[in-house]
Formats: structure tokens, C-alpha cells, sequence
């Protein structure tokens, strides 16, 4: 790399910038020859990062992988940050996040102006099957062809704020002559009335061409046209039927009873590029891979985000009144994690997906609760009640109490009007509204009316945003718990004398709030509260096909964290009767699943813990 930005300085050019630099060593085959080098394990686990793992999703990844290098070069026209300028705000910044293909990153901080040079790179791995486009219908899909970017501000007084949002289509890189392509995309604010507030240069280039067969011959312009013209379509008439289906189930609902027409329910909201969706496109299982370990540490992590809305709304929910047009603005997920606050709506939305991502049967919750004793003061002339959002999750006990997550707790809950996820919209059916009392058999159709949403293709979903991890210990630990499942992987294949083994990605994310509550049980000595072990069962229930059977074994280990030795942990796996006879079935229809968690303690010790679990049918 030193040598061939000398060269170029020797030529008689002027001093670079770093995005001058990185194109300098693109066209000089530098950067090609770096990605040439790169383990193909690394970039097969590149290309699996997607938030809704598939079973065996990095065994679908080849060779023909290929990398895409995204630039944003420059902002244009943020003539609104000048305004904004003032000696309380002079430590401000701007930064840019850019995210597609289940891949995130972020510029460096720059100083806010009317052309913010950004210069924000990044490489990132599409499949094989991403550059398809013959036959692909990806709307909706989270590793569809939209790229997702944000521009918020930070320092100064405002903490996270955020100034706007756009998306582009990158696939125009793939047709194009040479493989490159540049846009300028607007920027909307992420207000109630999306305007525009400037514009991103974007660079979008295809790597190592000659390497992958991803870009082949059936990814033309006239197929990605074609691609794209039939997905508008369809969604547009799946829309419509939908909501001629929602207008006609809100009359019959409305007609159930006094008082039913003005309840809270949800039907539509509208995103922030302002345009009107299902409420049920706004949650899907959310996997945060490493990062969270269990659902008590996903409702701690959200309830801990910064205050606010990430989309400006101003007061989210009011005093609970029917929206059932969808009058508010939900961002997308990726517009929260970048700019680091959320309102009442992002909260609830972002633990359901979470709590959905870890095997529960969760739902968002649209209701009213009672007002803060200062907030409702008679000389304010607020209602006792108002507008909120939480989260419910069900146990398959019909008659069974919910269990409430409330990431924005206030005053008591009062009413609830209706409940939704990624499937369905129940609204509330009875006369009783009480949260606490009124039943929750949502297949009951005197007690909730629903309203499918399976039916439409579904935007580009929030919960498709990638959480990125915090601080180098987490990023460190992580690595080598990749690492050490990586090497245990491969003993046990080869200790299976070539019987393959189905590895399968969602059940191993099931089983890392188990292991963080064995860890805690030995750390003090006492048992985990019952709904930490009640969520893991219902989860390993919910995930195990009917005709199946669950085994799992964990086992604990002490070690050194630089590094973490498989040999000794193999060792102990094979010396259990219980992991043997995990490792002995042999059916085809099985899969198996090895997570490992490790958990530092100061002078580098640290506690390893590792699971191996099976679910295959059961005999007899």
C-alpha cells in the first residue's frame, strides 16, 4: 500500500485524501489483491450476517461470494445544520451509517457545513443468490437490494439526533459497465412530514469481478428492471387488498359494541420515507447474535437507549384515541441504533422483535396508561390517561397470565385496545379493557377479532437493522467464541467419519439465555428467577418441529481468555455420557446446534460455558 500511493506521490500528483487514497489503490489493484487474501472462512461469515439466520446460512456461501466497496463520498445542500450553529453547539458532528445486505458502518465524525465530507468506505459480501436477478422477488426481504443510510448529529447539547434518512437500490452496480455506480440520493427528516434536508453522494463498486461468478449474465439491467418493475406492482395490489380487507374488518369491529370505535387500534403506520404500512411490517425476529444473551438482557439494553424519538413525532400516542389510519411515524431500527434514542413506539417495537428473535411468542401492546402524577395536575389540563405502547409474550397456556415488558415505564397500565407481531393484528374484543384481567385467548373469537397481514409483502422491515458491538472486550470475547465453535465444529465432524452434520443457526441463538443463567447461578450461588428458565423452555418449545424431541448438555469450563484452548473442552465434551450420546444420533432429519459464551473476570480469567443440543425425531 506504501509503496503504490509513493508511486502515485511520484508522478507528480498533490497530497491525498484518505477517500483519494482508497481510489488511488483501487485502481492500482491493491485493494483486490488484499480481498484476495482474505481467510474464505472470514468472508463466509461476512456473508451470513443477516438478522434472520437461515439453518446452515454460511454453508450456502461460496467462493463466488463477491465484495462490494460503498462510498459515501460528500453531503450536499445541509444548508439547515448552519442554522444550528452557536458556542453551545461547536463540539457538534455529523456522521453517516450505512447499512445493507444484514453488513453496517459508519464515517468518522465530521464538522457540520452545508457539504459534510463524509467519505465514509466500506466492503461488504454479497452471495451469489444477492446478484441474481432472474427469478428474485425480494420485497421485503432483509438482504433485498435497497441499501439504507443516516445522517445524525451528535455533541453539544443534543446528544443523538437525528437529521434524515434515505435508501437506494445498489444493485444498479452489478449491470453497469465496469461494475460501478454513482448516486446522489435525497435525505428526508425523520418529522411527522418528511422534507427533504440534503443529499449523499454514493459510490457503489463490484470487487473482484473476475473472482466470483456472482455478476453473471442472468444479472442484467433489463432482469434487474423487470425485478424491479414486478415487485412495485405487487406490492402495490397486495396493499390495496389489504386495505380493503382492514377497511371492512374495522366496520365489523366497530359495530361490536359503544365506545369500540374510539379505541387504539393500530392498523397502519406510516414509515419514515412516508409512506403507509401494516403495523405488522414494523416487528420481525430480531437475532442480535453475541451481543444480547437472553431476553431479561434485551429488555434491560432497550430500556437503557437514550430518550426521545428517533423520528421526531412529538408525543407519541396522545391520549389514546383511535389512529386506526395511522397518522405517527415509525423509523426504521437502523435509524434508532445510529442516532442512539427512541421514543415510546421504537422501544416497544424493538423489544418485541428482539423478544421474537430470542423464541417467544411475543406481541406489541397498544393501549393507555395513567398519566405521572405531575403530568395529569389539574392546572396542566391533561387527561388522566394516555396513549402507550409495551410488550406482551404469551405461554402456551391458553389460560395462563401474559408476561409484561415495559421498556418506558410510567404510571399504572389501564387499557388495552389491541395487540400485534410480524403476523397478525388482534384487536381487543370485550367489553373488558383492563389489562390485568381480561383474557388473552387470542383464537377466542369473542375475545379478539384479527386481521391478517400475512398476506402483503412486507417493506424493507425495520428489524433487519445489525447492532453493532460496544467497546473492544465485547468484539474480542466474541471473536473467540467464533473461533473456539469454529474448531469444535470441525473435531466433531471429523469424529463423525464423514456423516454430515446440520448445524443450525436459530436453535444456537436459543440457547445463549441458558447458558448466561448457568452463569449467573454458579457466579452467586443461587438459582435464576423462574422466568428466565420458563422463557428458555417455551422458546425450545415453540422451535422444536411437533414429532420431535430436544436434548441439550452444558457444560462449564474454566480458562484464560488469550486464548481460549478447544483441545480441553473437547476433551470434557467427549468424556460426558450426555454429550456422547447427543454426538451419536445419526438421523438425517436431525440438527444440532454447539454455542459457546465466555465470560471475563478481572486478570484474565474467565468462565466458558458450552452447550451441545439435537433435535431429532422421536422413536417409537
Amino acid at each position: 500500500m506504501r509503496g503504490a500511493l509513493l508511486e502515485h506521490l511520484g508522478e507528480g500528483h498533490g497530497p491525498l485524501e484518505h477517500g483519494a487514497a482508497l481510489e488511488v489503490l483501487r485502481e492500482k489493484g491493491v485493494i483486490e489483491g488484499l480481498l484476495s487474501r482474505i481467510p474464505a472462512d472470514l468472508v463466509k461469515q461476512a456473508a451470513a450476517r443477516r438478522s434472520e439466520p437461515a439453518v446452515g446460512a454460511a454453508a450456502g456461501t461460496s467462493a463466488g461470494s463477491t465484495r462490494l466497496m460503498v462510498r459515501v463520498v460528500r453531503g450536499v445542500g445541509f444548508v439547515g445544520q448552519l442554522g444550528r450553529s452557536s458556542p453551545a453547539l461547536e463540539e457538534d458532528s455529523l456522521q453517516v451509517s450505512v447499512q445493507l445486505l444484514g453488513q453496517r458502518f459508519e464515517s468518522r465524525p465530521v464538522a457540520p457545513s452545508p457539504e459534510p465530507a463524509f467519505d465514509a468506505t466500506g466492503v461488504v459480501v454479497a452471495s451469489p443468490g444477492d446478484l441474481d436477478f432472474v427469478g428474485q422477488r425480494d420485497a421485503g426481504a432483509p438482504s433485498g437490494g435497497r441499501m439504507h443510510l443516516v445522517v445524525f448529529r451528535r455533541g453539544g447539547g443534543e446528544g443523538g439526533a437525528l437529521v434524515g434518512t434515505a435508501s437506494m437500490d445498489w444493485r444498479g452496480a452489478v449491470t453497469a459497465a465496469g461494475g460501478r455506480q454513482s448516486s446522489t440520493v435525497e435525505l428526508r427528516s425523520g418529522g411527522s412530514v418528511p422534507v427533504p434536508v440534503g443529499a449523499l453522494e454514493v459510490k457503489v463498486e463490484v470487487l473482484g469481478r473476475g473472482v466470483g461468478k456472482g455478476a453473471g449474465p442472468r444479472s442484467t439491467r433489463k432482469s434487474l428492471q423487470e425485478l424491479q418493475r414486478r415487485d412495485k406492482i405487487e406490492a402495490a395490489e397486495a396493499l390495496a387488498r389489504f386495505m380493503g380487507a382492514a377497511k371492512e374488518w374495522w366496520g365489523d369491529y366497530a359495530k361490536i359494541g359503544p365506545g369500540f370505535r374510539h379505541r387504539n387500534v393500530k392498523i397502519v403506520a406510516t414509515a419514515e420515507d412516508g409512506l403507509k404500512w401494516p403495523v405488522c411490517s414494523f416487528v420481525a425476529p430480531l437475532r442480535p447474535g453475541r451481543l444480547l444473551t437472553s431476553p431479561q438482557e434485551a429488555a434491560y439494553w432497550v430500556a437503557l437507549l437514550g430518550v426521545g424519538s428517533a423520528a421526531d413525532s412529538g408525543g407519541p400516542l396522545g391520549d389514546g384515541q383511535s389512529r386506526g389510519g395511522g397518522d405517527q411515524k415509525w423509523p426504521h431500527f437502523h435509524s434508532v441504533f445510529a442516532s442512539g434514542v427512541a421514543g415510546i413506539e421504537e422501544k416497544a417495537l424493538m423489544l418485541c422483535s428482539l423478544l421474537l428473535g430470542f423464541g417467544l411468542d411475543a406481541y406489541v401492546c397498544v393501549g393507555k396508561r395513567s398519566r405521572s402524577a405531575r403530568a395529569a395536575a389539574p392546572e396542566s389540563g391533561a387527561t388522566a390517561e394516555e396513549g402507550h405502547m409495551w410488550v406482551a409474550t404469551l405461554s402456551d397456556e391458553p389460560a395462563s397470565r401474559p408476561h409484561f415488558w415495559d421498556p418506558s415505564p410510567g404510571g399504572p397500565l389501564t387499557a388495552i385496545a389491541c395487540l400485534f407481531n410480524h403476523h397478525t393484528v388482534y384487536a381487543n374484543a370485550q367489553e373488558d379493557s383492563d389489562p390485568q384481567t381480561c383474557s388473552y385467548e387470542l383464537q377466542h373469537r369473542g375475545a379478539w377479532s384479527a386481521l391478517d397481514c400475512a398476506s402483503v409483502p412486507m417493506p424493507e422491515q425495520p428489524a433487519c437493522a445489525v447492532l453493532q458491538p460496544f467497546g473492544g472486550l465485547v468484539a474480542e470475547v466474541a471473536q473467540q467464541e467464533v473461533a473456539l465453535e469454529r474448531e469444535l465444529k470441525n473435531a466433531i465432524l471429523d469424529g463423525r467419519a464423514g456423516k454430515n452434520v446440520r448445524w443450525s443457526a436459530e436453535l444456537e441463538h436459543l440457547l445463549m439465555p441458558a447458558l448466561a443463567v448457568y452463569e449467573r447461578e454458579a457466579k452467586h450461588g443461587a438459582p435464576a428467577a423462574a422466568a428466565e428458565g420458563d422463557a428458555f423452555q417455551q422458546a425450545i418449545r415453540r422451535a422444536t418441529p411437533r414429532g420431535f424431541t430436544f436434548q441439550g448438555v452444558p457444560l462449564q469450563f474454566p480458562g484464560r481468555c488469550q486464548p481460549v484452548e478447544s483441545g480441553p473442552i473437547l476433551a470434557g465434551l467427549l468424556d460426558d455420557p450426555a454429550a456422547v450420546a447427543v454426538l451419536a444420533v445419526r438421523d438425517p432429519a436431525a440438527s444440532f446446534a454447539l454455542r459457546v459464551m465466555i465470560f471475563p473476570y478481572p486478570e484474565g480469567v474467565c468462565s466458558v460455558w458450552v452447550m451441545l443440543a439435537a433435535q431429532f425425531p422421536r422413536q417409537g
